[in-house]
């Protein structure tokens, strides 16, 4: 984790700031963000990312032959990737769970897909 640089939960940071283009005054678009609203995007980013690129690589994986070096590759090239963005934030520990189901569900999909949409425009 990122120790004692990580934001802490319940703190309130600014959001940011535009100049107004009439009085060329600062405003703020908002007092403050919550970390909690910040941490809720990041999960669902987090969450997308997981299925999203396992859903392709699944589909990779399903031409590859068994065991191969690019079959590893397949299975396990999200890994980097998704903890990359775990460690940047540093989510709770209930996220890893939900993150594995989504890489698994995401490798299924992926290597279904094509019969999917196969059998379907045959129909």
């Amino acid at each position: 984790m990122l120790g004692h640089l990580a934001p802490q939960l319940g703190n309130s940071y600014p959001c940011g700031e535009y100049a107004a283009p009439t009085h060329g005054i600062s405003h703020t678009t908002a007092d403050v963000c919550r970390l909690e609203d910040v941490e809720v995007a990041f999960i669902g980013l987090l969450f997308a990312v997981a299925l999203g690129a396992n859903v392709l690589l699944g589909m990779w994986r399903r031409g590859l032959r068994r065991f191969s070096p690019a079959w590893f590759v397949a299975i396990h090239g999200s890994i980097p990737l998704l903890v990359a963005m775990r460690l940047t934030l540093g989510p709770p520990i209930w996220v890893i769970p939900v993150e594995i189901a989504l890489v698994v569900a995401g490798q299924l999909i992926g290597a279904r897909l094509p019969q999917l949409w196969d059998a379907g425009s045959q129909s």
